[in-house]
Parts: C-alpha cells; structure tokens; sequence
C-alpha cells in the first residue's frame, strides 16, 4: 500500500477511493451544530440553545411574570370586588364619566376578565404571546387616555389624579416578555415562541395594536 493509500484509507480523513480511482467527498460529520465545511447549522443550534437551561436568565424571566402578570391578576380581581375592590358597576361608571366609553357595562367586563385572564396566564406562562400582548393592550389605553395628566400624578386640592407611570412601567415588562419569551420556568417551555420570541413578540405588538384600536373605535 502506498503513502497515498495509507492516507486515504485512514479513520482521520473518512475518505474512500470509488471504483476507477474517483475520490469521494468525506461524510458528513456534525458536532454541536457545525458541519465539516464549516457552516452554522442555524436550525440545530437554535434547538439546542431553546432547550438550554440558564438559571440567572430563566428566574430573571418567572419574576418578571409575576410581577406584571400577578399586578394586572390583582387589578382585575379588584374589579370584581375582591380585596375589598369595587364592583364591575362602579368600574363601568368611571369608564363612562372619566373616559367617555360608551356601552361602559359590556368594557367594564370585558376589562376585568382580560386583566385576570392575561395576568393569570402569564404568571404560568401559558400562551405567553396572547398574554402579553393583551396586557400591552390594556396599558397603552390606559397611557393614550391619560396622556393629558402626563407621566406624573397631578396634584390639585380635590385630590390626586394618577399619571401614566404605572401602566407604561406594566406595559414595559409585557413588551419585554414578548421578545424574550417565558423562560423555561413556563408551561409554555416547549413551545416555538420559547425558542424564537422575535416573531411572535412582532405578532404581539401588532396585535395589542389592533385590540387598542379597535377599542377605541367601538367603545368611544
């Protein structure tokens, strides 16, 4: 056997000789998504990273849930009389005085429920999107409506009338949980808007957009 046999024959190179001399290519080999030429397996390692548990990132994430999913859970709950709130009568008649909605007692229901049922399932983080956009939703109402008191409380003899600060800091947190997704710590873990939020986090906003709009559209 010649040196050039020896050297293709070897476990190193994984080349054979073909019938008539022809030299074929290598098999292909993939070790931790990268092929023998060189090329990113795009598809492998997004896979492979999804599915990777970062502790500080995904603990990060589940407190971020809680605490913009548990704030619109409490709000709504409040709404329906729990904790001593009010009542979905007295939320229907500041949304008719304060805000000029109309049909007031339909919003007044639709409101709480969203706020219980996006909040609660974003603490779970069950349909993550549709949670987060949906509170994006409610906060950038609440932010459009109130834009003429401004970012801060206004204060006046009769009282405080609340700014925007809390529901855009509320929408924040939903808008950041749009693009990053729910983490692992999440019902949703195995689902694609785990492992590639951006496109789902654009859906979202896109969404939210068209609930605000047509809120406003409707109901005023």
């Amino acid at each position: 056997m010649s040196a050039n046999d020896e050297f293709y024959s070897s476990e190193a190179t994984q080349h054979f000789r073909a019938p008539g001399g022809a030299e074929s290519e290598p098999p292909p080999v993939r070790t931790d998504g990268i092929d023998p030429s060189g090329d990113f397996d795009d598809e492998y390692e997004a896979d492979r990273v999804g599915t990777r548990w970062h502790a500080g990132l995904d603990l990060g994430l589940l407190i971020l849930r809680i605490a913009v999913g548990g704030a619109m859970l409490l709000k709504g709950l409040y709404k329906f009389g729990v904790f001593e709130g009010g009542s979905i009568d007295a939320v229907a008649t500041m949304l008719g005085e304060k805000y000029a909605f109309s049909n007031e007692s339909t919003l007044a229901w639709v409101l709480a429920g969203v706020e219980v049922g996006a909040g609660g399932a974003l603490i779970l983080g069950l349909f993550t999107p549709l949670a987060a956009a949906a509170i994006l939703a409610v906060t950038s109402c609440v932010v459009y409506l109130d834009r003429t008191v401004g970012y801060f409380p206004d204060m006046t003899d009769t009282g405080q009338t609340p700014g925007y600060a809390y529901p855009l800091l509320i929408g924040a947190g939903a808008l950041v949980l749009l693009f990053t997704g729910p983490g692992r710590a999440a019902i949703d873990a195995g689902f694609p808007w785990r492992k590639r939020p951006v496109g789902w986090g654009i859906f979202g906003i896109v969404l939210a957009a068209v609930a605000v709009v047509g809120v406003l559209a409707l109901f005023r």
